[in-house]
């Protein structure tokens, strides 16, 4: 059994890395976005003349491998935080699904404003968010079925 000091340690701890891993997740958002608008403004003229240079086609290509590496990068660093949640009891996982579901919610928020603001589509902003809401669907089904009685699972079985 953990003292209140360990608990208050422990608490700091989580707490810092929460807030580092939080930090981290809106810089790669931010990035995503960044890089999702300036393909689009990129791929401007080739929308109105139906015709892409060699160069431009390069570009293009080279923006959709950042963007498909930083939205990889941000499904990774949800899933690592997911798994170290699950070493936590419970509660912690109840409260990684109300947390991820307010900062998905706000990051879709702000890539929905940028949409209508930009040329960028509100798909290609907010594309990346699906993965880390599968994530947190899968923590939250694994939340609830933790949280069942035991006999209820045995009669089913």
């Amino acid at each position: 059994m953990k003292t209140v000091s360990e608990n208050k340690v422990t608490r700091n701890t989580t707490s810092r890395l929460f807030q580092l891993y939080i930090f981290i997740l809106a810089a790669i958002n931010v990035a995503y976005i960044a890089i999702e608008m300036y393909k689009s403004k990129v791929s401007q003229p080739f929308l109105t003349t139906g015709e892409i240079t060699k160069a431009e086609f390069l570009k293009l290509d080279t923006l959709l491998s950042y963007s498909v590496l930083i939205e990889t990068a941000l499904i990774a660093l949800v899933g690592l935080y997911a798994l170290i949640v699950f070493t936590k009891n419970a509660n912690t996982l109840y409260s990684f699904v109300v947390n991820h579901i307010r900062i998905l919610a706000l990051f879709f928020a702000i890539s929905y404003a940028l949409s209508w603001i930009t040329a960028a589509s509100v798909e290609s902003l907010s594309g990346h968010l699906l993965g880390p809401f599968l994530i947190t669907l899968a923590v939250f089904g694994y939340y609830l079925v933790k949280r069942l009685p035991i006999g209820f699972i045995a009669k089913k079985a």
